[in-house]
Parts: C-alpha cells; structure tokens; sequence
C-alpha cells in the first residue's frame, strides 16, 4: 500500500479499510497507534545502555503489544554495532523472547 502524507499516519478506520481491500490480515507499525487486535508495535530500546535496553524489551513484550524492536545501524554515537560483546545480554533477551530486531 502506498501512503500518501495523510494516510502515513492515520492508524484509524481508513488505514482498516486499505488493509481489508488488500487483504492484510495485521500490520507491524513502528510507532503505537491505538490498541486493535490488527495493529501491533516495534519497541525502541535505549541501546546506548544495553543492560537497561534488555529490561525495557522484557516490559514492552510483557506490558505492551510489542513484537520486536528495531535499530538503524550502529547504536547511535557509540559507532557500536550489535556485534560488540557489550550487547551479548541483550542479543540473548531476544533470543529468549523469540522476537525479532
């Protein structure tokens, strides 16, 4: 589906009527919108911090109807990637979890 900038945001009844017609049964949304059986979330984490990052994506797949989380690159300024041993912790949270980054 192609969004134009008003629908790109809209998470309402147009966005449920686009996924009806094209036969899409949920959508992964990278921001939260409204609580529905059809949307679900990607968390961010605080991945500068990783200790705390596994804590928060434990709360957000408990709390929340998170299913993920995602990441551009490298963790932000740190020039890191998931790579470093630092994030050994976290990596094995996801693995535990069976959610995908």
């Amino acid at each position: 589906m192609a969004y134009t900038k008003g629908r790109a945001t809209n998470t309402g009844e147009q966005r449920l009527r686009d996924m009806n017609e094209s036969g899409v049964a949920m959508q992964i949304l990278s921001l939260a919108g409204p609580v529905n059986y059809r949307f679900r979330a990607l968390g961010e984490l605080p991945f500068h911090a990783p200790e705390l990052a596994a804590t928060e994506l434990r709360r957000c797949i408990n709390d929340f109807v998170v299913v993920g989380a995602m990441m551009a690159g490298s963790v932000r300024c740190t020039g890191k990637f998931l790579d470093d041993p630092e994030f050994d912790e976290l990596l094995s949270e996801f693995e535990a979890l069976d959610i995908p980054l």
